[in-house]
């Protein structure tokens, strides 16, 4: 009987230890399972980044090539129609450039750039461009394209810089009527909470420093 009861009384439990031994390899796996979540937060954060980061390079990327090739024209060099280089506010910017959106006919086109509502409560940034055509009745028939730049914008903000002499100064102002801006400023703000992030980008307007150019190569404007 004596025995029995001893044996039975070892085998009731753990001893102290085997215990330690347990809590440690315990602590052991969950901190081991914990690095590998928090590295797996950080490579999905980083592919998150990355997607999000693309469609502004792309827009920004689009922008900066339209501006630098923005064109002086005016009716003396298409005709008898007058299109003014350079039309804007801090929230639309219309503009003539050289620079055909991808996969699109090579040639001028008269484009306009601001938010646009998505009927979601925020914004899209929306280009819209259409090739220019000098004749009033080819105008009419000219192909037109919308291109949403990036999705789901607070707010966008241009700003036009100009040289002027020695006793005017030089800065920066909100609206633009006419002419060739020296510089560009183009700034886009985000709704609260957004990971996404838009670099202030300032373009210098080729045409701006060469405004006897009136017609682009390789481009019939007559």
């Amino acid at each position: 009987m004596t025995n029995q009861t001893d044996v039975r009384s070892g085998e009731a439990g753990f001893t102290l230890i085997e215990m330690l031994v347990s809590l440690a390899l315990l602590a052991l796996i969950s901190v081991t399972l914990i690095q590998m979540i928090y590295g797996a937060r950080r490579v999905l954060n980083f592919v998150d980044r990355a997607n999000a980061a693309a469609p502004i390079m792309s827009a920004q990327n689009y922008l900066h090539d339209a501006l630098v090739d923005l064109q002086p024209i005016d009716t003396a060099a298409v005709g008898n129609r007058t299109v003014p280089g350079v039309q804007g506010d801090s929230n639309h910017i219309a503009f003539t450039t050289a620079h055909a959106p991808r996969g699109a006919y090579q040639g001028l086109y008269r484009v306009s750039v601001g938010p646009s509502p998505n009927g979601r409560g925020g914004f899209d940034l929306v280009a819209e461009q259409e090739l220019f055509r000098p004749n009033a009745d080819e105008a009419a028939s000219a192909p037109r394209l919308r291109s949403k730049l990036v999705e789901n914008i607070a707010s966008v903000n241009f700003s036009y810089f100009a040289k002027r002499d020695d006793e005017g100064g030089s800065h920066w102002q909100s609206n633009w009527n006419s002419g060739i801006p020296d510089m560009i400023s183009v700034d886009v703000v985000f709704p609260k909470n957004d990971v996404r992030r838009w670099e202030r980008m300032i373009v210098s307007v080729a045409a701006a420093a060469t405004y006897g150019i009136r017609c682009p190569n390789r481009v019939n404007c007559d």
